[in-house]
């Protein structure tokens, strides 16, 4: 283990003096053990302060594998049945051939944020709850796949207010973080780590507290927007990703903030046939749930091939390895959280500068070197 640590670090090192990485968070979780959690770089790309184990680190699209598996509490709990349409939960909702299952698989047709974007949609549910009861389908339910990054914020929360009587955060709460036994997961920043930028500040106006949430500037290269990622992700919001106000807003497709040592507890735990500290935190049939392949199909909104469980990406691929069980997410920028049940190891890595260029994935690299060393 020591030599694997001295690799990792003599290889992380180079990559942020070649500025590759600013900042880099990695665990990995072994037979449910924690057998590596590591942090090397800078808070963001203009800070003197180290990130370390504690840092908070934005998650963009890894937060869609924790809804994932929310979703499938409250279905193992009998607060939904993911075969259930949506509306029989949301009465406004009057799609009724579109299931909980559609949604979670990107099969629902409804993935087009407003044509006329603005940032107030960000912080008004209810205009989006309007939107999407009004939204129509761009094709028929399980007809074809279409990721939905943004729009399945609302999709999510409407299903789980709706069905629960509670808060997406309070549902988290009662059921990923308390059965987990985890704490550094939110889904917006909590009040807790944001001030009053001054005395004088205008209602609303939110400065980062702690010194320990690493940030991220977006710079994303317009040639990787195919047309129809365009209507899913309009390049004019993404501005509004790095502003105080919109890191508080719970949006559980891609605002969550984590460290990834609970990151790949969660899915250590899930690794380990749901147990913890020999104790049942989850079934069996939980979690073949959630890998089992829902479609492989060609996604409109990706513009490639994607396996895809209930809510989860599925392996094999290049990050997740070889095996077929292996599930997790790989966030928009790079940033990694999965697990492979077959080899009983999960691997969280988190990063704050956002890397485009596949053809030289130094995640990859890191994630080839755990799973060569740990999983002889």
């Amino acid at each position: 283990m020591i030599d694997i640590v001295k690799q990792l670090k003599t290889y992380v090192r180079k990559q942020i003096k070649n500025e590759i990485f600013i900042g880099i968070q990695m665990s990995v979780y072994k037979d449910g053990n924690l057998c590596l959690n590591e942090a090397m770089g800078k808070l963001h790309f203009d800070s003197d302060l180290d990130v370390d184990k504690d840092t908070i680190f934005p998650g963009f699209s890894i937060t869609m594998g924790i809804s994932a598996i929310l979703l499938n509490q409250l279905h193992e709990q009998n607060y939904i049945n993911i075969d259930n349409p949506v509306s029989k939960y949301w009465k406004k909702f009057k799609k009724n051939d579109i299931t909980i299952r559609h949604i979670m698989t990107f099969q629902s047709g409804l993935y087009k944020m407003p044509e006329m974007f603005e940032c107030g949609i960000f912080f008004n549910n209810e205009k989006m709850y309007e939107y999407i009861e009004n939204l129509v389908p761009s094709h028929k339910p399980g007809e074809l796949v279409c990721y939905n990054p943004i729009l399945y914020s609302w999709l999510i929360l409407g299903i789980v207010e709706h069905a629960t009587n509670m808060t997406f955060n309070e549902a988290l709460n009662k059921f990923i973080k308390v059965p987990f036994c985890v704490h550094n997961i939110y889904v917006g920043l909590p009040e807790d780590l944001l001030e009053d930028s001054s005395e004088d500040s205008a209602e609303n106006e939110l400065d980062i507290k702690s010194k320990n949430v690493a940030q991220v500037k977006i710079n994303i290269p317009s040639t990787i927007f195919t047309s129809e990622m365009l209507n899913a992700m309009p390049p004019k919001m993404w501005s509004y990703f790095e502003t105080d106000l919109y890191k508080t807003l719970c949006l559980p497709s891609f605002n969550g903030y984590f460290n990834t040592n609970d990151l790949a507890k969660i899915y250590g735990i899930l690794a380990n046939k749901g147990v913890f500290n020999n104790k049942r935190v989850v079934s069996e049939n939980f979690i073949k749930r959630l890998y089992e392949l829902q479609t492989d199909q060609y996604d409109c909104v990706l513009g490639c091939e994607s396996r895809k469980g209930l809510g989860v990406m599925l392996g094999p691929n290049k990050l997740f390895g070889k095996s077929n069980k292996s599930f997790g997410y790989i966030a928009f920028g790079d940033s990694v959280t999965f697990c492979d049940p077959e080899s009983n190891m999960s691997i969280a890595i988190l990063i704050n500068k956002l890397n485009f260029d596949k053809e030289n994935n130094q995640i990859m690299n890191i994630c080839k070197l755990f799973r060569n060393n740990l999983c002889k």
